[in-house]
């Protein structure tokens, strides 16, 4: 239950720091940054799924691998964090690109250390934040906006909730935060 608390606390705690100076950081009300955030993202997806000339891998190294789907969906994050804490200067793709590299260095970290993660662990994880977000009532307009990015979040895929919430995508990131939190546990870093 700790590592729940840990990778939900963590995964909220960014969110907040990002979206808690957005009223006054922008012109365009933060909920309309998110939905057009997000807008924005599904048709860089879209036309990247389309674009049969370019590969799909934007990076390969000591066997990680980053797809162009998934560095469009974490550039477009970062950007978002960027604009409604109203900093203009996003770090480079290269910088982005590195970052998702030494993410996945961590997790294969934790796997070559042998921690695993069952399918019970994983689907309880997936289960709770599942459930934290359908019965989630805000309490301040920070917390509403940190629902409203999960919503938008799912819209984007086109999936039902149930499709979501079962999807390999939602297994694959939850999967990697428990991994990521129990080698930190583990390690005391």
């Amino acid at each position: 239950m700790k590592r729940k608390t840990i990778i939900f606390g963590s995964m909220t705690a960014v969110i907040l720091i990002a979206v808690y100076s957005a009223a006054s950081a922008n012109t365009d009300s933060p909920h309309l940054q998110i939905s057009r955030a997000f807008d924005s993202l599904k048709a860089k997806l879209d036309q990247s799924k389309n674009d049969k000339t370019n590969s799909s891998v934007v990076a390969e190294i000591d066997g990680i691998t980053i797809d162009k789907e998934r560095f469009l969906f974490y550039k477009a994050n970062i950007e978002l964090t960027y604009a409604l804490n109203g900093n203009k200067q996003v770090p480079d793709d290269n910088e982005l690109l590195n970052n998702l590299i030494q993410e996945d260095r961590i997790v294969q970290k934790a796997i070559q250390r042998g921690i695993t993660v069952s399918d019970q662990e994983l689907q309880e994880a997936i289960d709770d934040q599942r459930e934290l977000y359908e019965n989630y009532e805000p309490l301040d307009k920070d917390q509403e906006l940190i629902h409203e990015l999960m919503s938008n979040r799912i819209r984007i895929t086109g999936l039902s909730d149930n499709e979501f919430w079962a999807s390999e995508l939602v297994k694959d990131g939850y999967r990697k935060a428990i991994l990521k939190s129990k080698l930190t546990s583990e390690t005391g870093a």
